[in-house]
């Protein structure tokens, strides 16, 4: 049979004894489909549907993570000339090494099981310039192994790798659309030659903010306080790609693994590792000493800079080691999730991390409130009607371990919940209805099938795609249904819109500690599982939907979750200052 690896149908073969998809992802394609024969062509099970499956290789993953870990530590640092500790290099390299292990580990078993499993005797594979690969920053790499180049290129070198049968190779490489990696040039603007003026003033804060989820009175407030001076610093810095092959292949080709699957990881370093960590290093650190930064900060503070900044990464690493300290707000509702990739080490790298209401680690998490919607309120129109529904785009290839819908099946399975709740909501309530959409990240994904098939469906359904969160947009709409256990359904719930989260059980799960929240959000129809029960509900509640949101049962569930998830306070303010000054005390 010939195997079929990526959304490209150029490698499957019409003819022959059929077809095995290595995932139900290459059915993103059109010609894919409508050549798809069900008597002889095959899509191969996902491996991580077996949910069981999933703890015992993320425990495995968390122990090669700390391997690599260790070995890149001192190839890094006998490299660029630097004596860091391990934990010093995770600020800098961990979510990347996180997100390469765990991806390349994904593709490597779904690929092991499949050649395994099946008696495969041909494949064709695209021709690749693997230097294409390199890129410039680890948000580029991010970007990048959601997409089909990045991921039919891995799984043809672990078919190579494992020498089963043969293939071919053909010259079809399409354009990979990344962000462009392109120097930012400085800009001689008012607000920099002020800077400039004001520099040693900015040299002596006390305080750094940077991307920090917190209304802008409060982050003035703090900025006054602890600095006397408010200015918004520049740590957007990135650089061309720069590549010297031969020095990867020196420096990392050594890494020797413990088995075959890290044997294999270790084989591919060198062309999955961003330049900001190896040829642009010493680039980055030459423009950190020139900036116009804060020399001895005491405390730097961010909600996601952190992810998605090499240039700011770096910055914390010199910084710590001058005894600033890293305080982390959290940026999403993803804490109460069974697993998610990269939430142990956000808290890990941090001093501080400062949560919405959870405290999984004692000694580093400090519980504070829901910064998001801080004193906000939703008045609700007079005539306000319908439902605002929520509909995401998820990336067609599988994406982080996380504990919610994650790939190709589970768009399927995604859209068809969201397609039964449509078919049986009155239509009189669906007259004054919108889906809301993302737009910009179905372009990022370049995966529009999903609200293409909406409007399809559904002629008369009214699409938007409003640039605002929907609790703002929610003032127009009787109730709001969320279709992820997101940031969006903790703000409904903390800012008491009625809401219903509709998710699948088997996609969105909860860390078992938090079972009872759930359990008891259940109880009162908050939390729903299939799209038609949540239809009939919303039917027999719609004409007065207030009687059941703010029935007393109802209310007192949703304050005990929002105590532990979405926290308010009488006086946030108050008690950030307090945690911070309680920080700098200890420092």
């Amino acid at each position: 049979m010939n195997l079929v690896t990526a959304d490209n149908f150029k490698l499957f073969n019409k003819e022959g004894k059929g077809n095995i998809l290595i995932g139900s992802w290459c059915l993103n394609n059109e010609e894919i489909k409508k050549n798809f024969n069900k008597d002889k062509d095959i899509i191969a099970n996902y491996h991580w549907d077996q949910k069981e499956k999933i703890s015992k290789d993320v425990t495995y993953i968390e122990k090669i993570y700390k391997y690599f870990l260790d070995k890149l530590t001192h190839n890094l640092n006998e490299f660029h000339k630097t004596n860091y500790n391990s934990k010093t290099w995770e600020i800098l390299i961990g979510l990347w090494l996180k997100y390469y292990i765990s991806f390349l580990f994904d593709r490597w078993e779904q690929t092991s099981i499949v050649l395994e499993k099946f008696k495969i005797q041909e494949a064709k594979f695209v021709k690749f310039n693997e230097e294409r690969f390199i890129t410039s920053n680890s948000f580029d790499y991010r970007y990048m192994i959601l997409h089909s180049n990045w991921n039919h290129w891995v799984i043809s070198k672990i078919i190579e790798s494992k020498k089963k049968f043969n293939f071919s190779y053909i010259n079809d490489e399409t354009q990979l659309k990344k962000k462009p990696h392109i120097t930012k040039e400085e800009k001689k603007s008012f607000l920099m030659l002020f800077s400039r003026f004001f520099s040693k003033l900015v040299f002596k804060q006390k305080l750094v903010i940077a991307s920090l989820y917190l209304p802008t009175i409060y982050k003035i407030g703090l900025l006054l306080k602890y600095n006397k001076f408010i200015l918004k610093l520049d740590f957007d810095k990135k650089f061309k790609r720069n590549i010297d092959i031969n020095s990867r292949k020196k420096i990392f080709n050594d890494i020797k693994g413990i088995d075959e699957f890290t044997n294999f990881a270790s084989s591919l370093i060198y062309l999955n590792f961003p330049c900001s960590y190896f040829e642009n290093f010493e680039l980055l650190n030459t423009e950190i000493e020139k900036s116009i930064l804060p020399k001895k900060p005491k405390i730097i503070f961010t909600s996601i800079e952190h992810v998605y900044n090499d240039f700011f990464q770096l910055y914390c690493i010199k910084k710590k080691r001058e005894g600033a300290k890293l305080i982390v707000f959290q940026h999403g509702a993803h804490f109460n999730k069974k697993f998610s990739l990269g939430d142990d080490l956000e808290a890990d790298v941090a001093d501080k991390f400062l949560t919405w209401g959870t405290s999984p680690k004692p000694n580093k998490t400090i519980p504070l409130f829901m910064p998001t919607v801080i004193k906000k309120k939703v008045n609700k129109s007079f005539l306000s009607s319908g439902l605002l529904i929520a509909h995401s785009s998820l990336p067609v290839f599988p994406g982080n371990y996380d504990s919610s819908p994650r790939y190709y099946s589970d768009i399927i399975s995604y859209n068809e919940k969201i397609y039964k709740l449509i078919d049986n909501i009155d239509k009189k309530i669906l007259l004054s209805s919108s889906v809301k959409v993302n737009k910009s990240i179905a372009e990022e994904h370049r995966i529009f099938w999903p609200i293409n098939s909406l409007k399809e469906k559904f002629p008369k359904l009214n699409l938007i795609s409003p640039n605002e969160p929907m609790w703002k947009t929610s003032r127009k709409y009787k109730i709001v249904v969320e279709t992820h256990n997101s940031t969006g359904f903790l703000e409904a719930m903390y800012l008491n819109i009625p809401v219903i989260l509709l998710i699948d059980p088997k996609a969105d799960q909860f860390k078992s500690e938090y079972d009872q929240y759930y359990e008891d959000l259940k109880e009162v129809n908050i939390l729903q599982y299939d799209g038609e029960k949540t239809a009939k509900f919303i039917n027999s509640i719609y004409d007065n939907p207030s009687k059941w949101w703010f029935e007393k049962k109802t209310q007192k569930i949703r304050e005990n979750f929002c105590s532990k998830f979405a926290v308010n306070k009488k006086n946030p303010y108050k008690e950030m200052i307090s945690t911070l000054n309680n920080i700098l005390i200890s420092n």
